[in-house]
């Protein structure tokens, strides 16, 4: 008889490392820290130095879509600039689409 077990869902260590950069992010209420320069290009404080700034490029789904200037950022690695930028458009999506759906609804009553 064999046994069977569990796949193992185990974070991979991107997927900590976007974890811990969500949580950073959250902590020092980065989304309300960011800046928007234009199309795809932000402006977010650094976390240890007040006279620094990084520049966050990118659009996308993911958090992989993004770019920092950051040194973590040189290295490939998910910061907690990208991910205030994340969750900075996630949320205007989010009310961007309830207003939509509120427009329709008011819409469909009238």
């Amino acid at each position: 008889m064999t046994a069977l077990s569990a796949p193992s869902f185990a974070p991979t260590p991107t997927r900590k490392r976007e974890h811990v950069a969500v949580k950073k992010a959250r902590a020092l209420g980065g989304p309300a820290l960011v800046r928007r320069l234009g199309y795809g290009r932000y402006v977010v404080p650094s976390a240890s130095d007040p006279a620094l700034a990084y520049v966050v490029s990118g659009t996308g789904p993911l958090l992989s879509g993004y770019r920092c200037s950051c040194p973590a950022g040189g290295f490939g690695n998910v910061c907690h600039h990208v991910a205030s930028v994340h969750l900075r458009r996630l949320a205007e999506n989010a009310r961007r689409d309830w207003r939509k759906l509120r427009g329709a609804a008011r819409q469909e009553v009238a």
